[in-house]
C-alpha cells in the first residue's frame, strides 16, 4: 500500500503512524525520509538474485554516517 502525502499527514494526525521525532519536512509525496542510526548496512554495486535465506552480510557493507547522508539512490539494507 502507498499513501500519498497527505494521506501520511492524515494518518500521523490521526496516531494510525506514530513517528518521534517527527518533522513534517521529511514527509514526501509518497514517503516519510528517517535517520535510524550511524551506522547502516548499504547493498554492494553487484547485481545478484537474493533469496529470503541469504545472509545480508554477504550480499552488504557497514557504513558509518557521521553529520553525513547517503547519496541519491543508495539503498539501505
Amino acid at each position: 500500500m502507498l499513501l500519498t502525502k497527505p494521506e501520511i499527514l492524515k494518518a500521523i494526525a490521526a496516531k494510525k503512524i506514530r513517528i518521534e521525532p517527527f518533522h513534517k519536512t521529511s514527509v514526501g509525496p509518497a514517503s516519510i525520509d528517517l535517520t535510524l542510526d550511524n551506522e547502516i548496512r548499504i547493498f554492494h554495486a553487484k547485481r545478484k538474485v537474493v533469496s529470503e535465506n541469504t545472509d545480508y552480510k554477504s550480499i552488504t557493507k557497514k557504513i558509518s554516517i557521521n553529520n553525513g547522508y547517503l547519496e541519491r539512490k543508495d539503498y539501505v539494507a
